[in-house]
Parts: C-alpha cells; sequence; structure tokens
C-alpha cells in the first residue's frame, strides 16, 4: 500500500511508468513474430526409409517392424505411428514435451543405427523434427506445358534463389524425384549380343569414374596425379566401349541402348490451374508478410530467365489471411474500444472516462511487451485474446475511478481524494484481478493443439490483466489526484454543452431504472426470496437439459469451414495412371462448372474487385490417388457455400470406379495433433484385431452402417486392396542350372526397377545413372516372360523356362499404431445437416458393442485426435475446478467466511445459462473453448458480486436490518455492476459479429463470455441480493435458537 501512496505523491514517476510500459510495447511490436495461427509445438521426429519396388507389406516386415522394435521402449515416447506405403516406410514419433528434442532425436538415431536386418535395397534412413516454427508461408508452382526433366531444373535453380534471402525460412520442393540418366536396352538386344545388365554395369563403372593417384614429387615441385574420366553428359556414355574384336570393331554403349537425361520414373504429377507445375513448399521466417514479401521479389527477379513455355504461380497464400484476421481483428478492437469509451463518457465525468479508457491502452501495450519474451507471436489468436480482455481491464480502473470521485463528491480533494479513494477499495480490486487471472489459468496448461490455440489466448488475457492492475493501483489515482473542478461560470462550447445534457439524460434514466425498474423487482423478489432462489435453480436445469439432450450440441472441435475445399479421390490399386489422371481432370473440370456458376451467382467478374469466386485449382496426382484442392477466394459469400459447394462436387462426380473412393472436407485445423502428413476426418475411428481377416470384415460392417446415416460421406478405410502382387517362384528345373531365387530376383529387380549404376553430381544436383529395359518393354506380363535370364554357365534363357508367377491380393498401404496394425475408418459429414456428437454417442452405445461382441478380440476405438481432444476436454474440467477452488480460497480468507465466497460464486454456475443462451440463440455448438471461456467468465462475474457483497457487508455494520442492508448496498452498486457488464458486453460484441474462420474458431469464448456475463448480471443483482437476505436469516435464526429463554 505505501508504492500506491508513493506513486500519487509522484506523477512524474507514474508517468515514466506509463512512458516505460508504452515504449515497451512499442518495442514489442517490433521484434515480434508474426503467423497466422500460432505454430503449435510438434513434438514429433519423422523417420524415413525407402525400399525403392518393395511392397507394404514388405515395407512393413523389413523395415516399420524393426525400427518400431528398436525404439518403442525409449523414454519419453507417446506414440508411434507407422505407415507402410508401397518402397517406403514412414514413422512418427510423438514424445513427451518435457523431453529436449535434440537428446531425444540422438537417442533415436542410436537405436536405429543398432538395427542390422534392413534389406540390402534400402537406401539410407532420414531422420527430422517436426519443427514448429515451420509455418507454411506460400507455395509456388513451376508451371508449362514441357516435361518434368524442364521444369524441375527451373524448380530448382529458383529454390537456390529462395535460400539465400534471409528473410524466407526452411524450403521443401515436391516432388523430390532424383535426375537420371536413363540408360534403356531391350531383352533381344541383350540376347543378340549376349550381355546381361549386371555385366555392362561393370563395364560402366570401369570406364566412368574419376580415382585420385597421388602425387608426383618432382624437383621443382609437386603434382597431383589422378584420372579424370567420369561420363556426365548422354554422349560420355554413349561413348564407353562395351567389347571389341580381334578387328578391332568396337561396339559401343550408344549403339545398342537408348540414352537420355530424364528424372526417375514416378506417376506423379501436379498441375495449377489445368497446367503441369512442380510446387515449392516456403516457410515463413518469424515474420509471415516479411517471407510472402522476399518470395515475391526473388520470384520477379527469377520471371525475366524463364524458357518460353514455362510460368510460375503461388498459391496458398497465408500473409492474405493473416492481413484480413489482423484488418478484421483491429476493426473490432477499434470499435471494441469507442463502445467502451462511449459508454464510460455518458455514466461517468469524461476526464474520468478518458484516463480509465487510457488504462486499456497501457495494459495493451504492456502485453505486447512481454509477449515475445515468452515466445507468444501475433497472430489471430492473440490478437482476438487482447479483444476478448479489451471491457474486463477496465473494472478496476472503475471501481477505483468510481471511488475516488465518490470521496472528491464528499468534499476531499486532490491527492487526498486519490489516496483515500484508492486505498479504501485497493484489497477489492486485487481479489477482483486475481480471481479474473485464476480464471484464465485453465487455459494455460491444455495438452494438444487446441490446448496450444488456447494458451495464447489465455496467456495474453492474464497478462493485460497484471498490467491493469499495475496501471489502476500506481498510475490512474495520480492522473484522478492532477484533476480540479472546472471554475463555475466557465465558458462551455457548443459540443460541451450538448454532451453535458446527454450525460444527464444517461443518469436521469439510470436513476429511473434504479429506483423505479430496479429497487421494486428486488424488493419484490426479497419477499418472494425461496421462490426467487427456485427459479433460478430451474433456469439452470433448464439450461444443463438443453445440452444433454442435444437441443444445444455440444462438440469437442468447433466445426469451421476454411478457405479450401479438398476432394481425395483413391482408385483401385494398379489402375493405369492414364485412367487416374482422367477422373482427377474430370474432379478439375466439376470444380470450374461450379466456379462459373458462383461468379454468376454472385455478380463476379473481371470488372469486380472480385475476380473470382476461385483463386486456384490445384491437383496433385501419385500413383492411383490424387486430390484436387480449391483455393476460394476471401470472400464470406463463397465461404459460407462451402457445404454446398462440397454437396453439388460430389454429387455431380457420382460414385467412382468400383472399390474406389473419394473424400470431399473443407479443413480446419490442418493438423489436430496427428502426424503431420495426415489430415484429421470429422469422424475417425481405430479397430484392432488379431488377424486381418476380421478385422477388414469388421471394417465393411462399420464402414456401411456409418454410411446409413444421413448428412455422412466420403466413408474409407487405411487398408485398401492394393495392388495385385505376382510372386516369382523358381520351377524345378532351375536347380539343374544352378539358378538361385537371389540370382533371379536381383535379374528381374535390374530390368523393371532398374538397376542403379552409379551416382554422382553435376552442379548442385546428385545424377543417377540407371539401367533397365525401355518403359514398353516393361508394361505386360508377356515382357516378364520373355526376359532373358541369365545362368551359372553364361548362357541366357527366357524367363518362363525357369521361373513362374503367381497373383497375390496386397494393401495399398499398412497403418500401424504403437506397434499393432491397425484399420483406422475415416468420415466427412455435412455438418448442417447432422451433429458428429450424436453419431458416435449413437455408435459408442449400439454398434460398437455389438461387432466386439460378434468379433472376439476386436478393439475399436476413437482415432488418434478424437483421443487427444477428449484428453483435452479431460484436463480442462480437472484444471477447472483446481481454479474454482483458487478463486474460493482468494475469496474465503479476505472475507473470513466459508458462506460468503459461495454466494459470491453463485454466479458461476448461472453463467451456464447464459452461453448456452448465447448459443442458441447463435446456432453453434459449445465447444472447447465455450468451456474454457465459461471458467473465465466465473472468475469475471464474482467481481460484479464482490464488490455488491462487500458494500452489503459494510452497510450492515451500520446495524441495518439484513432487508435494508441488501436494498441499500444494491442501489449503491447498481450504476459500478452496470458499468463493468455493460463494457464487458460492448467489448465481446465486435468479435462476435467477425467473419473469417479463424474469428469462427474464437467466436464461441466470445459468445460464452459474453452472454455469460450479460445473464450474470441478472444474477448479482437479483439472486445474490436474496441469497444474501436468506443467508443472513438463517443466521439470525440460529442465534435466537442459542439465546435462552
Amino acid at each position: 500500500m505505501k508504492l500506491i501512496v508513493w506513486f500519487a505523491k509522484n506523477p512524474i514517476a507514474a508517468n515514466f511508468l506509463m512512458l516505460i510500459i508504452i515504449a515497451g510495447g512499442v518495442l514489442g511490436l517490433t521484434i515480434s513474430k508474426r503467423y497466422t495461427v500460432p505454430p503449435a509445438p510438434q513434438n514429433q521426429l519423422k523417420i524415413e526409409i525407402v525400399y525403392p519396388g518393395a511392397s507394404p507389406a514388405e515395407v512393413e516386415q523389413a523395415l516399420c517392424i524393426p525400427i518400431e522394435a528398436a525404439i518403442h521402449d525409449l523414454e519419453g515416447i507417446r506414440y508411434i505411428n507407422s505407415v507402410a506405403d508401397q518402397g517406403e516406410c514412414e514413422v512418427i514419433v510423438e514424445f513427451d514435451p518435457e523431453i529436449d528434442a535434440a537428446r531425444f532425436q540422438a537417442n533415436v538415431q542410436a537405436r536405429i543405427d543398432r538395427i542390422t536386418v534392413f534389406p540390402r535395397g534400402a537406401e539410407k534412413l532420414k531422420i527430422q523434427e517436426l519443427n514448429a516454427a515451420d509455418m507454411n508461408a506460400v507455395i509456388i508452382m513451376v508451371h508449362g506445358e514441357v516435361d518434368a526433366h524442364t521444369l524441375m531444373r527451373q524448380r530448382d535453380q529458383l529454390q537456390l534463389m529462395l535460400s539465400k534471402h534471409p528473410d524466407i525460412g526452411r524450403i521443401f520442393p515436391w516432388p523430390e524425384i532424383p535426375y537420371e540418366i536413363s540408360i534403356e536396352i531391350t531383352e533381344s538386344d541383350l540376347r543378340r549380343y549376349r550381355l546381361s545388365f549386371e555385366e555392362i554395369a561393370e563395364v560402366i563403372q570401369g570406364a566412368s569414374n574419376n580415382i585420385p593417384a597421388g602425387e608426383l614429387k618432382k624437383s621443382d615441385g609437386k603434382l597431383l596425379l589422378r584420372s579424370k574420366s567420369q561420363a556426365m553428359t548422354v554422349a560420355d556414355y554413349a561413348a564407353i566401349n562395351l567389347r571389341s574384336d580381334q578387328n578391332g570393331m568396337r561396339l559401343l554403349l550408344g549403339d545398342i541402348a537408348q540414352i537420355r537425361e530424364t528424372v526417375n520414373e514416378r506417376d506423379v504429377l501436379a498441375r495449377i490451374d489445368g497446367k503441369t507445375a512442380m510446387p515449392i513448399h516456403v516457410m515463413s521466417k518469424d515474420r509471415i508478410t516479411t517471407t510472402v514479401e522476399a518470395v515475391n521479389e526473388v520470384i520477379a527477379a527469377f520471371r525475366p530467365g524463364l524458357p518460353d513455355g514455362v510460368g510460375i504461380s503461388t498459391w496458398d497464400d497465408w500473409s492474405k489471411y493473416y492481413k484480413q484476421n489482423m484488418s478484421m481483428l483491429m476493426d473490432s478492437a477499434l470499435f471494441g474500444f469507442c463502445l467502451i469509451f462511449l459508454i464510460l463518457a455518458l455514466t461517468l465525468r469524461f476526464h474520468l472516462a478518458l484516463w480509465v479508457s487510457s488504462g486499456i491502452l497501457i495494459s495493451i501495450m504492456g502485453t505486447l511487451w512481454v509477449m515475445p519474451i515468452l515466445g507468444i507471436s501475433l497472430n489471430a489468436y492473440s490478437i482476438a485474446a487482447l479483444i476478448l480482455v479489451l471491457g474486463i481491464v477496465v473494472d478496476d480502473a472503475i471501481v477505483i475511478g468510481e471511488n475516488i470521485y465518490t470521496h472528491q463528491q464528499q468534499g476531499f480533494v486532490g491527492l487526498t481524494a486519490a489516496i483515500n479513494g484508492t486505498l479504501e477499495v485497493a484489497p477489492l480490486v486485487i481479489i477482483m484481478v486475481l480471481s479474473t487471472m485464476i480464471a484464465f489459468i485453465p487455459g494455460i496448461f491444455l495438452p494438444g493443439l487446441s490446448g496450444h490455440l488456447m494458451y495464447n489466448v489465455s496467456a495474453v488475457v492474464i497478462l493485460t490483466l497484471m498490467f491493469s492492475l499495475l496501471e489502476a493501483l500506481l498510475i490512474l489515482p495520480s492522473h484522478l489526484a492532477a484533476y480540479h473542478n472546472p471554475a463555475a461560470g466557465h465558458a462551455q462550447t457548443d459540443l460541451r454543452t450538448f454532451f453535458n445534457a446527454l450525460q444527464r439524460k444517461v443518469d436521469a434514466g439510470l436513476y429511473w431504472l434504479i429506483n423505479s425498474l430496479y429497487i421494486p423487482t428486488l424488493e419484490i423478489l426479497l419477499r418472494f426470496r425461496y421462490i426467487t432462489l427456485s427459479a433460478f435453480a430451474i433456469v439452470l436445469l433448464i439450461a444443463v437439459a438443453l445440452v444433454s439432450s442435444g437441443r444445444v450440441q455440444s462438440v469437442m472441435d468447433m466445426p469451421v469451414n476454411d478457405y479450401y475445399i479438398f476432394a481425395v479421390l483413391e482408385l483401385v490399386p494398379g489402375t493405369p495412371f492414364e485412367v487416374v489422371n482422367h477422373e482427377m481432370m474430370r474432379l478439375e473440370q466439376i470444380a470450374n462448372e461450379i466456379r462459373l456458376e458462383l461468379n454468376a451467382e454472385l455478380g463476379i467478374d473481371a470488372t469486380t474487385p472480385l475476380k473470382d469466386s476461385f483463386q486456384h485449382i490445384v491437383t496433385v496426382i501419385n500413383d492411383n490417388a490424387g486430390y484436387v484442392d480449391i483455393e476460394i477466394a476471401i470472400d464470406e459469400r463463397i465461404r459460407s457455400r462451402m457445404d454446398s459447394i462440397k454437396q453439388k462436387w460430389q454429387e455431380r462426380f457420382g460414385e467412382p470406379a468400383a472399390d474406389g473412393t473419394l473424400t470431399i472436407q473443407t479443413f480446419w485445423p490442418r493438423n489436430l495433433g496427428m502426424p503431420a502428413t495426415r489430415s484429421a476426418s470429422a469422424i475417425e475411428l481405430k479397430l484392432i484385431a488379431p488377424d486381418t481377416a476380421t478385422q477388414s470384415a469388421a471394417s465393411e460392417i462399420l464402414k456401411a452402417r456409418l454410411s446409413s446415416y444421413a448428412g455422412v460421406h466420403s466413408v474409407t478405410g487405411s487398408m485398401q486392396n492394393g495392388k495385385p502382387e505376382l510372386n516369382l517362384r523358381l520351377k524345378p528345373e532351375a536347380a539343374l542350372h544352378g539358378l538361385t531365387m537371389r540370382d533371379l530376383g536381383e535379374q528381374v529387380r535390374n530390368g523393371f526397377l532398374g538397376l542403379e549404376v552409379q551416382r554422382f553430381f553435376l552442379d548442385r544436383d546428385e545424377v543417377r545413372v540407371m539401367l533397365r529395359f525401355p518403359s514398353e518393354h516393361r508394361r505386360s506380363r508377356e515382357d516378364l516372360n520373355r526376359m532373358p535370364i541369365k545362368l551359372v554357365n553364361g548362357n541366357t534363357v527366357p524367363f518362363f523356362t525357369v521361373a513362374e508367377t503367381e497373383y497375390t491380393p496386397g494393401f495399398v498401404s499398412i497403418t500401424r499404431e504403437n506397434r499393432e496394425r491397425i484399420q483406422r475408418i475415416n468420415a466427412e459429414v455435412y455438418k448442417e445437416k447432422v451433429s458428429v456428437e450424436a453419431i458416435l454417442a449413437d455408435l459408442r452405445t449400439n454398434e460398437i458393442p455389438k461387432l466386439e461382441a460378434q468379433y472376439p478380440g476386436l478393439k475399436i476405438e476413437p482415432g488418434q485426435s478424437r483421443q487427444k481432444q477428449e484428453e483435452t476436454m479431460s484436463a480442462l474440467w480437472g484444471y477447472g475446478a483446481l481454479a474454482i477452488l483458487g478463486i474460493y480460497a482468494i475469496l474465503a480468507v479476505p472475507l473470513r467466511s466459508y458462506a460468503q465466497p459461495l454466494i459470491i460464486m453463485l454466479a458461476i454456475p448461472f453463467g451456464f445459462i447464459g452461453a448456452v443462451l448465447g448459443h442458441l440463440l447463435l446456432n453453434i455448438p459449445l465447444s472447447l473453448e465455450s468451456y474454457v471461456a465459461l471458467f473465465a467468465v466465473g472468475g469475471i462475474v464474482i467481481n460484479d458480486s464482490l464488490i455488491l457483497v462487500a458494500k452489503i457487508n459494510e452497510v450492515s455494520q451500520k446495524d441495518t436490518s439484513a432487508y435494508g442492508a441488501v436494498i441499500s448496498a444494491g442501489k449503491a452498486r447498481f450504476r459500478a455492476v452496470f458499468l463493468m457488464t455493460t463494457t464487458t458486453f460492448a467489448g465481446l460484441l465486435p468479435l462476435i459479429n467477425a467473419q473469417s474462420s479463424d474469428a469462427e474458431k474464437i467466436m464461441p469464448m466470445a459468445v460464452t463470455l459474453a452472454f455469460g456475463i450479460l445473464f450474470s448480471f441478472l444474477v448479482t443483482l437479483f439472486l445474490i441480493p436474496t441469497a444474501c437476505a436468506i443467508l443472513k436469516e438463517i443466521s439470525y435464526q440460529k442465534l435466537m435458537h442459542k439465546v435462552p429463554g
């Protein structure tokens, strides 16, 4: 308290403190990192290893299982998620956030280095940490109707220029296809010249190499000795001599082989707006807008050097969303601040309203100062948190300012009024702010991505409240102490006269509200106090019933449409690439039809500010699957039609070919803590069974049941039947020729997959030299049967004479979780037609128990994203209970009562009624954000209850009856309670009306706070006085019983 007095007496110190906070805020603004959404810590390692040509089952057995076995018992591992695809194993290891990532990665690497059972054909394993700072900034597409080799060369040159810019983060090109010099020889030429791939490879390796040979030490100096004969071009390889005869005739490699510079043969393709492209993913570096500006600068410098027919476009530019969000949020903040200032100016003296409002700015500047120190960036969530807290931070200043004004009205002037007025309510204000801070603490400790987003909100709110308390106690009193009433008769301007008249009308309106409406109503309710208490309890039960019955939905995650529509098409494995490409082009064509319809409906054309309803249509195809991603324009008219667009797209495409699947989703967020390469679906279930047959049978039943729900679409399973496999087997007569299975397998692999002869670097790029059959000789089973197989004696025979093949089924990919093979079932929903929670509840109650009873050993559980959401919600209730207990302790100690804190905290559960009514009114479901805000409401609304109960206690000490004390206190504190409620509600209104995907994600929090506080206003004014009267009545009766006679 001495510090409060010292700052009040030293206005220069108070002003310097204010200036330091403002300067700190300006500094924080200049150094803060800026993202669209805050980068969430992944706590994940990604392990990749390639085994070219291997089936998913082989990859699982040879790569995934050994890796899992090697690392599963490392300390701190939470999940091990593995996916075995054709030719590749990917393992995502999620570890405890408390563990040092670098040390954990080193331990994983050490364990993997001990593995000795990897097959000989497997490539070098790669481990990388999934970095939290890798926030996508923009995707660059180098496109044109030229060959893939040309596009890749241009893409890699652009990537080199981008990597040199200091403002650009990490860069990930896709697809990473190796450059090749392809040497193709037909089986007929191999037979004609009695050659094998192994022999040709040996000749090439002998002729093409650079060998250092030491140095020649001459008397006049030293010379390095080396042979420099590495072939680097098509012409160099064509000139290699395979053999010479006695007449000096040479057989050159170019005489029997087709040699060309190309890229590795993979069935991958990317397009942007119908043009073949090669993407580059660019990550943000600290500031997303700066990164994108740097990217555009590099592209502008690179574009003039592009060859004819090649262009560059960008899409998925997150800086646009950052600018849109910041513009929307800043407008909301300005509007909210103006509303709050107007309310204060009309209900308080202008000078007092000015300094109380300035406390908002000082508090925000202090928060901006500390945010970079705590690693909190400027993003949609942290800025929204500043808007959420706008109306809350004035509560302490209102209480102090109004009390100082009361002292001035009582005849105290200047410094005396400021000191006495502040000291009188300082303990009360400290309790108010501490209780509100405690109410937001649960949001800081929640796990998972949703928890990280709530951390950005809660931490910013708590920081702002801390600086608000500092400003209210140390800065505000000195400013109010320096104020003197204007001299009587001082000339006033017309504007001031009008404003004073308006103030008087507002005062008269408040006076009428208090005396003619509030007090008479309170008197009636006090007369029927037990009925009043019962009525509030009934309304609370009705609110609970609305939620439990599903009338007001309660969901784990707020369903929000993003600015993307994402269609994934998977056809039967083994489907020719041309067929897959044709189907993807159908999806693109339908998307373009919908685009034209939207443009016509909304009146969008080249002459309007919004040129097109879709910014880009991007297609990516990989083997038998692909996706089309529509990036819509930043326009809420289009985003509001997302479900309609999705439904039209699906209906017009129709059912995919037999055993194919089509999934269409509008996704938010992109990663719910799942392995980073997999995006979450609306419904995710996983099946674990003792054998594959049980798993497959149960999954088909479950998929059929999911498909039967209205509004559910795109039901898929993770273990689809894969490409048919041709298993090679030796015939009995092969043993007579000394042919082994290994010899056969390696020769077939060399001919069809390719024999890697050597690798070398050309400039920055690694080039592989591959020897194989021409592509047209690797298309049919007959090509395999004709293939020459070299025997031990040097002769060759056709494949079919020594071996045979057999068809066997396989999987597209195999999914594993924590060392078990699982089947993951995914489904999407039309959110306007169906509730995900209702479907999951029905499945848990009816369908899943039946399936588990039908198939012994079968377990059906929620997917990992759902498990993480449930873990977050469970943690919220635990931390929330502790917060309520903390608030009770803070109230009980200074009040020296066990009962009065309970009365004050009556507003907390009743705030739920307002939250439910708000969600019902705006037709949005309760979500995790709603429940976080519900605990926050508890901390905020008790401020009103606290100042009212404190006043009741003060009046009661004057020997007034309980009834009179309650009436007098309600009348005295109505203005303060009214101001605290209206300023908080007004500050939240702009955020409730804001429109964007990020604003919608935070909207449940704003709605809960606004309507919870609004209903708690009634609780504070009517229920709290009623409960106080009942408590005093019970206390009096107990006292009477103790009095003898």
